[in-house]
């Protein structure tokens, strides 16, 4: 499926759909939607939501993100990351957790704790959901990726399911520079610091192809208060996005297409 993003604007968006099919009566798992007329010729950055079901806000930031793409084409930020990259866009990990507005998939599996991470390849566990998300990246490499969740107001880089110092500066900095584009309410972390976590997303993409991948945690609440709530939120959460990916292109590739050279696996 095809859309333009508006009259007299030369690009398009495209939008290709794998989903895993959902419970009956459900709507498959969202997108990806690649803001680009042909992904293939692009490097990518992907964004996702909605991991965890009960996060409400995420779905409805990501969809912030897409019309803030498409309805600013003129704008010299907007347009330069379109006419470079690639951006997927999945606003819905989990259809059936939204649906019951629970944490979990309809097998009571974690999503964001179905990815392998350098441990022998172990997962924690195991979801067809997260499974594509997975053949996605494997697919596209991004050179930079965010996962949408909701509980704190941070901006979180790997490694979440062990203590190490990375030492990647360009990684810390895409945090910071995200964390303080959202407001000084928002902080810079590394994962672990939050808590510890086996299998997330951000790991996994960072570990597989040294994509800059991080977390956004883009509301102290799951549960939406009111809609004024929710505008602040997808404000802040667009901000954030524009701003990682403005660091992000000003990051140099190495010679292989990451932006750091990594031995992959321990």
């Amino acid at each position: 499926m095809e859309a333009w993003p508006g009259p007299g604007t030369p690009r398009r968006t495209s939008i290709d759909v794998r989903s895993k099919l959902a419970e009956p009566g459900r709507p498959p798992t969202c997108g990806p939607g690649a803001l680009k007329g042909d992904p293939k010729d692009s490097p990518a950055i992907d964004f996702n939501g909605t991991h965890h079901g009960d996060e409400l806000a995420t779905p409805e930031a990501m969809l912030a993100l897409a019309d803030h793409l498409i309805t600013h084409p003129d704008e010299p930020e907007v347009a330069k990351l379109l006419e470079k990259y690639a951006i997927y866009l999945q606003p819905v990990v989990n259809p059936d957790g939204l649906a019951a507005q629970k944490r979990k998939n309809a097998e009571g599996a974690d999503l964001n704790r179905a990815y392998p991470y350098p441990r022998e390849w172990f997962r924690f566990e195991t979801a067809p959901e997260a499974e594509l998300v997975k053949d996605l990246v494997d697919e596209i490499s991004p050179k930079g990726a965010v996962a949408f969740h909701s509980g704190a107001r941070s901006v979180l880089w790997p490694w979440g399911y062990k203590e190490e110092t990375l030492g990647d500066a360009n990684l810390e900095l895409a945090s910071r520079v995200a964390a303080e584009a959202m407001g000084p309410n928002f902080e810079a972390l590394q994962s672990i610091q939050d808590y510890k976590a086996f299998g997330d997303f951000a790991d996994y993409a960072y570990w597989r192809h040294g994509t800059i991948a991080l977390t956004f945690e883009i509301s102290n609440w799951q549960i939406l208060a009111n809609v004024g709530e929710l505008k602040e939120i997808v404000a802040t959460t667009v901000r954030g996005s524009m701003a990682f990916m403005t660091a992000l292109d000003r990051m140099p590739d190495d010679p292989d297409g990451n932006l750091l050279t990594r031995t992959l696996g321990e």
